[in-house]
């Protein structure tokens, strides 16, 4: 019988790199592998390098201390190993602190990592000294471990069993007519703002979260026209904005099924840069693409676009900067990473975007060449953080009322900005659009408030958006009023720099997520 010594140096390093290892291979489920690229899974394995690279040099180094000079032998590699793992349960066991303390302490964001920190330095005390550590704890350690890599392991090698022959299905549908241009007097800037939820205000009416003569005054002073019955191309924030890049529908009811989301926005960007549909038109109208990132769909250096308010921006290393991505940010949300860095930089936990970018136009002026600034704003998407007026807030789980107070938060920064590019860029487009509506039903990806409507009157609430566009009078009456998110970037690039891109079909894609296939395209018909 193979006798293995569970405490000898090989084992103990064996053990502690099993259990080091969980989160990663517990994070590569199906559901976030169809969302990640090769690069965002190698980002995360090489992060997981670094923090395991600074573990053996502390537990190696304090082992060979304790040997030298206390004449103490200990084993501390598996420990750190295990108490890195803990590090994972920060965010639910705050949340289970806050449904006990918080609402009678009311500080538990100050108190949250002290109390965790002392949860897991129990846990590792009790490991360490409630038992003999040679003979149960790395035992029990080495069973947790395996027995949670088995459960990951199930469902990834299903998963990649059954993907990773596959050549990938995904086929862009671009079928744009040629770059030509028109001759311009001006090459205009656009300014393409996406507020992210942004319903079109006449759903909104019936349930007291706007009314549309109070959005017509809030903007009759800003020179936007607001489109009636505007609606975004699809339901899903990297499917919307895949079509305003590529400049067409990319996926249609008859496309081929898929597996995964890396082709989409953002990954999309890196792999195809010149090769996507609008940096390539805005490169032959010797214009530039302004990238001004949001929370949730950071962007990366390229030589393909300037980048404004990458969420960490201001850590002191580039090298940091670039290397801390979105995938990064995801893996290590449930940790109290991502609280630490919040303490040391500013708002970067921020839905707003528009006050970044007009603080990088006072301090760097309007670019002197033609460009198109793509400003990708949260609000008034959940959650719901700032009050009418745009101050902070929480209102946690009472979503009408928090998407009222983020809709008046958007109408008042929309009203802030066109105030500010009316003086120092008046002939620029401005357009601010959702990407898509207020989602109420389960089908959508993400139910984002509770409403008591009919199955039409839910798809109707998913798929009409906020629009509202300045530009001069002449482009409307040629290129005639853009109803969708691709026509209305058409009609941007029509207006500022001549192109003759013709109107695509008015219709709205919803998707409908499905375990086996992920998703489903359903073209939806909101208006007759």
């Amino acid at each position: 019988m193979l006798k293995i010594n569970l405490t000898s140096r090989s084992s103990t390093t064996a053990i502690g790199l099993l259990i080091f290892f969980v989160p990663f291979f517990t994070y590569l489920s199906p559901e976030n592998l169809k969302q990640l690229s090769r690069s965002g899974v190698l980002e995360i394995f090489l992060s997981l390098i670094f923090f395991l690279i600074v573990i053996f040099i502390i537990s190696f180094s304090v082992e060979i201390l304790m040997k030298r000079v206390f004449k103490k032998k200990i084993i501390l590699f598996p420990l750190l190993c295990f108490a890195f793992y803990l590090n994972f349960f920060y965010t639910p066991f705050l949340q289970s602190l806050h449904e006990f303390i918080y609402l009678k302490l009311g500080y538990i964001a100050t108190i949250g990592i002290p109390v965790f920190i002392f949860f897991e330095l129990s846990c590792l005390a009790i490991i360490a000294f409630g038992a003999k550590f040679k003979v149960f704890s790395i035992r029990m350690i080495l069973i947790f471990s395996i027995l949670m890599l088995i459960n990951a392991f199930i469902p990834l090698v299903g998963y990649l069993a059954e993907n990773i022959w596959k050549k990938p299905t995904i086929s862009y549908e671009i079928n744009s007519s040629p770059l030509t241009q028109d001759a311009v007097q001006i090459k205009r800037n656009v300014y393409y703002i996406i507020m992210d939820g942004m319903a079109a205000v006449e759903t909104l009416e019936p349930f007291n979260i706007a009314t549309k003569k109070g959005v017509l005054d809030k903007l009759s002073n800003t020179e936007l026209r607001y489109i009636d019955k505007s609606q975004s191309s699809y339901s899903i924030t990297h499917y919307t904005m895949a079509s305003m890049m590529l400049l067409d529908h990319h996926r249609k009811p008859s496309s081929p099924q898929y597996s995964k989301n890396s082709s989409y926005f953002p990954d999309m960007m890196y792999s195809m840069q010149n090769k996507i549909p609008l940096i390539s038109s805005l490169k032959k109208a010797d214009s530039s693409f302004i990238w001004v990132a949001g929370k949730d769909y950071d962007c990366k250096p390229s030589m393909s676009w300037t980048c404004v308010n990458s969420p960490l921006a201001s850590l002191p290393s580039n090298l940091l900067n670039f290397t801390f991505s979105v995938n990064l940010w995801n893996f290590y949300l449930t940790t109290p990473l991502p609280t630490i860095i919040k303490r040391f930089l500013k708002n970067i936990d921020s839905q707003d975007t528009i006050g970044p970018f007009l603080e990088y136009i006072n301090k760097n002026g309007v670019p002197k060449t033609p460009f198109l600034a793509y400003i990708h704003n949260n609000i008034p998407h959940s959650p719901y953080l700032v009050t009418s007026t745009c101050e902070p807030t929480n209102y946690f789980n009472q979503k009408v009322k928090g998407y009222k107070a983020s809709y008046q938060c958007a109408l008042k920064t929309i009203q802030m900005f066109m105030e500010k590019i009316n003086n120092i860029d008046p002939e620029a487009i401005v357009i601010f659009q959702g990407d898509h509506g207020l989602r109420t039903h389960s089908n959508i990806e993400k139910t984002e408030i509770n409403l008591e409507l009919t199955e039409k009157e839910k798809h109707l609430f998913a798929g009409s958006i906020f629009n509202a566009i300045k530009a001069p009078e002449i482009c409307f009456e040629k290129y005639g009023l853009p109803k969708t998110t691709v026509n209305t970037i058409r009609f941007s690039l029509n207006c500022a720099y001549g192109f003759k891109l013709p109107y695509r079909k008015n219709t709205h894609y919803e998707i409908e997520y499905e375990s086996k296939n992920f998703a489903i395209v359903v073209e939806r018909k909101l208006y007759e």
